[in-house]
C-alpha cells in the first residue's frame, strides 16, 4: 500500500520527541559548557529539509543572541575557497545522515577557523558528529521514506533546545518546561486526529499548484509543508511569507 513507510515513520514521532525531552537537561548543560565566553555571532549550514529546519533555528537564534544570524553558502567555502572569519561563532550544521560531503566539509573548516560547531544529525558516529564540539542526535533509526518526518520534527526540537541553551529567557517564545513536558502527547494527539483529512485530499487533488503561507516562527513549517506536498503529490507547491503591514501587532 502506497504511503505505508511514511505513515509508519510518522507514528514514531512521539517516541523520538520523548527521548529528546528526557535528554534536554544533559544536552543543555553540554551546550552551555561548549559556547564561547563571548559569542560573536551564529551561522547555519544545511541542505533540503534540514535547511527548512535551519530557517526555524535562525528565527530562534536571532531572538536568543539579539544579532543577525546567517545561513552559510557552502559553495563560498567549497567551490570558491573563501575563508570565513567565524572565530567565537556558533555554527550549527544540520544533516540527517551526518554524511553530506559539503556540510561536513564546511563544518570542519569552520571548526578549524575557531567556531564552536554543533552538529544536528541522526547518526552519533557520523563524520559530522566526529568534527562537532557538541552533537545533538535525533535518536531515531534511518529514515527510509523520501518525505522525512520523524527526523525533521526531531531536528526542530533540537534547534529549539539549542536556542534555549544560548538564552534561557527564550522560553517566552518556546513555552519552556510546560511545553516540553506536553510535547510528545500533543504530537500523538495531532497524528491521531484525522478529522477533515479526506476533505483536504479531495480539495488538493483537483488543484495543480499550492501556496503555503506563514510568518515568523511558523515560516519553517510552511517551507517544509510545501516540500512534503511536492514529494508526495508531484505537484508544484511553494512557500511564501504571508503579507503584513506596519500596523500589524
Amino acid at each position: 500500500m502506497p504511503g505505508t513507510q511514511v505513515l509508519s515513520e510518522m507514528a514514531e514521532q512521539p517516541e523520538v520527541l520523548a527521548r529528546i525531552v528526557a535528554e534536554r537537561p544533559r544536552l543543555t548543560d553540554e551546550l552551555r559548557s561548549a559556547l564561547p565566553d563571548r559569542l560573536r555571532g551564529a551561522c547555519l549550514v544545511a541542505r533540503g529539509s534540514s535547511d527548512n529546519v535551519a530557517v526555524h533555528a535562525r528565527y530562534l537564534l536571532e531572538l536568543a543572541v539579539g544579532r543577525p544570524v546567517a545561513s552559510i553558502a557552502p559553495s563560498v567555502v567549497t567551490r570558491y575557497h573563501r575563508a570565513l572569519d567565524v572565530r567565537d561563532h556558533l555554527v550549527v550544521a544540520l544533516s540527517q545522515s551526518g554524511r553530506t560531503p559539503e556540510i561536513v566539509d564546511v563544518a570542519s573548516r569552520m571548526a578549524d577557523s575557531g567556531a564552536v560547531v554543533v552538529g544536528v544529525t541522526n547518526d552519533p558516529d557520523s563524520p559530522l558528529a566526529q568534527i562537532s564540539a557538541v552533537t545533538l542526535t535525533v535518536g531515531t533509526t534511518k529514515e527510509l521514506a523520501v518525505p522525512a518526518t520523524k527526523t525533521v520534527t526531531g531536528q526542530l526540537a533540537l534547534v529549539t533546545l539549542l536556542a534555549e541553551a544560548v538564552e534561557a529567557g527564550l522560553t517566552e517564545y518556546t513555552g519552556g518546561e510546560r511545553a516540553w513536558s506536553a510535547l510528545p502527547d500533543v504530537v500523538g494527539q495531532v497524528l491521531g486526529d484525522e478529522r477533515g483529512l479526506d476533505d483536504a485530499v479531495e480539495l488538493l487533488r483537483t488543484r495543480p499548484t499550492g501556496i503555503h503561507l506563514a510568518r515568523g516562527l511558523t515560516y519553517a513549517a510552511a517551507l517544509e509543508g510545501a516540500l512534503k506536498c511536492k514529494e508526495t503529490s508531484r505537484r508544484v507547491h511553494e512557500a511564501t511569507r504571508a503579507p503584513t503591514s506596519c500596523t500589524d501587532p
